[in-house]
């Protein structure tokens, strides 16, 4: 319910190019109950040792480079705020 009421509130995520892979979204989520982020650039990211989008959100953000579809709208949300810090440093420095 929570991630409903944040998706309904937030329209800049409601168009998204691709469908949802619940597979790929098990993993997010499991990997961001402790992640470990790695080669942060402006496009791609490793979180926990697999690559993803992080470019051109929320239209394919979180997408894995192996595969067009994306994790749900809520866990893109959460990988957004688990990057935060990261994007910090980079306007930062």
């Amino acid at each position: 319910m929570k991630d409903f009421l944040r998706v309904l509130f937030t329209p800049s995520i409601w168009f998204r190019i691709n469908g949802v892979s619940k597979g790929l979204d098990r993993w997010m989520v499991e990997a961001l109950d402790n992640p470990v982020f790695s080669e942060v650039s402006r496009y791609t990211c490793k979180l926990n040792g697999k690559r993803i989008w992080i470019s051109s959100y929320p239209h394919s953000y979180g997408s894995s480079l192996t595969s067009d579809l994306l994790p749900r709208r809520g866990t893109a949300l959460a990988l957004r705020r688990a990057l935060m810090p990261y994007a910090l440093k980079e306007t930062t420095t």
